[in-house]
């Protein structure tokens, strides 16, 4: 699934897009999310690419949300801008 806020953002170029992961859960220091990674073409460097939830206490109730979403079944609202 991917994140709207990558496919709708017009300050990403339309070709660097598919450089964007399908939604999938990550950890920050804030705790775990459901957001994108973002492969630099040119260093070959993952890096976090979007923030597309709010931060959730457990990696388990952030999985759960997002095969949530990808049912169609979440009453969570994504992000929609950073």
């Amino acid at each position: 699934m991917k994140s709207k806020m990558v496919t709708d953002a017009i300050y990403i170029k339309q070709s660097d897009k598919k450089n964007y992961s399908d939604l999938q859960v990550l950890q920050s220091a804030a705790g775990y999310y459901i957001g994108t990674l973002y492969s630099d073409p040119e260093t070959g460097f993952v890096l976090p690419g979007s923030r597309d939830t709010q931060y959730f206490q457990t990696e388990k109730e952030a999985n759960i949300e997002l095969g949530l979403l990808e049912k169609g079944q979440s009453e969570l609202k994504l992000r929609d801008r950073p």
